[in-house]
């Protein structure tokens, strides 16, 4: 079992089946190898001390205190391919569908014409990968979503604008230290047991770890929150980049607050660290035993994750990508189990492509039995 959080410090990557996983940003390319001739390799060796947290019982779908994928029962509709445009019943499914019940798909083709969504506190279940099968439909055209989606309505790429009246931020005044739970605010925080926020700080290219956008030092992250003037393109723009997203676990006075996983990093005092509400967030959903095909839409994205806490994908298979075949943008405690995806390499298109991309703010979130 090896733990990498060299780059993705707040993603556990559980027996992967692949020799390499690789991240790719603009302009650096960072490639994580795993050799597993090797019987054991030394955590020290891997991971410097500065950059370790504990995992256990931190990482991955945890709902109502209990660790992993529920295994849901109850079974809402059962679905069957029309052979010709599915979208509509799929769709009318997930929005009937009562909370902890299943949309289930029977083997064959669903064809879809548009975006699915995924609602919160669903399972979307087939018969397996390669017998139900989900496949975009030529005249499919999306902009950096997947075909599948996990995506609430007031999602945007600005963390600012998760809500359309958005939170204050609120600075921490004490507690942003590396493995600490305990936040003490400088003024009433007002968050609730359960509520997701975000902590952050301003980016600089002295801090440790530096973060501009410029690239200036090759430890960036091109998006985070922004304040003020960041212009029409909050993507790369953002003036907090290094964030971690959490959840409250325990309010114990109206300026202090206790997270449910501790901080990965510790915060810079004078860097104006602070934690505002996040809303909006897709919760407790998952895709089982089923295959996306995306080998005939224009769509960028197969699948998507972009606001999502505790959801899942279990024996999931992805296929093809004309940009990025999965897409986790801000995702707390997701899971990704026993699932396949292959197929970055369209004939036209953007000249990077994306196994799975993961930025900003993904954390505590499990990768196990994988192949990409």
């Amino acid at each position: 079992m090896y733990v990498f959080k060299y780059v993705f410090e707040y993603v556990h990557i559980k027996k992967m089946k692949t020799n390499i996983i690789k991240y790719i940003s603009k302009t650096t390319t960072i490639f994580l190898a795993v050799v597993f001739l090797i019987p054991q390799i030394s955590q020290a060796d891997v991971i410097p001390t500065s950059r370790r947290v504990d995992w256990q019982g931190n990482v991955g779908v945890k709902i109502n205190g209990t660790e992993g994928i529920p295994n849901r029962t109850t079974i809402y509709t059962t679905l069957t391919p029309n052979g010709t445009d599915d979208t509509a019943q799929i769709q009318n499914a997930i929005s009937a569908c009562p909370s902890g019940q299943v949309v289930k798909l029977s083997a064959g083709t669903f064809k879809i014409s548009s975006q699915i969504v995924v609602k919160s506190n669903i399972t979307i279940r087939g018969e397996g990968m390669g017998k139900t099968i989900i496949q975009g439909l030529s005249g499919l055209s999306i902009y950096m979503s997947g075909i599948i989606s996990f995506q609430s309505a007031g999602h945007s790429w600005d963390l600012s604008y998760w809500q359309s009246t958005p939170t204050a931020a609120v600075n921490l005044d004490s507690g942003y230290t590396k493995g600490s739970t305990i936040l003490t605010t400088a003024s009433a925080h007002g968050l609730k047991v359960g509520e997701y926020v975000l902590i952050d700080q301003l980016n600089s290219d002295t801090s440790n770890p530096p973060v501009t956008t410029t690239d200036s030092k090759g430890c960036s992250v091109n998006c985070g929150r922004c304040l003020s003037g960041c212009g029409s393109d909050n993507y790369v723009s953002g003036t907090r980049s290094l964030a971690q997203l959490g959840k409250v676990a325990a309010v114990p006075s109206s300026t202090q607050l206790t997270l449910e996983v501790p901080l990965y990093r510790s915060y810079d005092a004078s860097l104006s660290p602070q934690i505002i509400k996040v809303a909006g967030m897709t919760e407790n959903s998952g895709l089982e035993d089923l295959t996306i095909d995306n080998q005939t839409s224009n769509a960028h994205v197969a699948l998507s994750m972009d606001a999502a806490a505790n959801c899942w994908m279990l024996r999931t298979e992805v296929i093809r990508t004309n940009y990025i075949l999965v897409d986790l943008y801000h995702v707390y405690r997701a899971t990704i189990s026993s699932s396949i995806f292959r197929g970055t390499d369209p004939p036209s298109g953007p000249a990077i492509y994306y196994g799975m991309m993961m930025a900003p703010a993904v954390d505590a979130s499990l990768f196990e039995n994988t192949i990409s």
